[in-house]
């Protein structure tokens, strides 16, 4: 094997590595992304549960609101 062959098994090597850590980063984006939405999904859920304690804090609420706010957040 002479020094050519193993600078190019070298090169081949390192484009495998960077190939595959190609494949990494975007499997870790779509990760973060899903995350995000469901992060964004729990505080939306938050938000709806302290609005109905609000509610009922108030004395203003009927329990069909209550469900209404319950069946929209599911």
């Amino acid at each position: 094997m002479s020094w050519q062959d193993h600078t190019m098994s070298m090169e081949e090597t390192l484009r495998d590595a960077i190939i595959e850590k190609d494949g990494q980063i975007d499997i870790l984006k779509r990760n973060i992304n899903e995350l995000q939405t469901q992060l964004q999904q729990s505080y939306k859920k938050i938000e709806q549960k302290n609005r109905i304690i609000e509610s009922l804090q108030d004395g203003h609420v009927y329990a069909e609101d209550i469900e209404d706010e319950v069946h929209e957040g599911s």
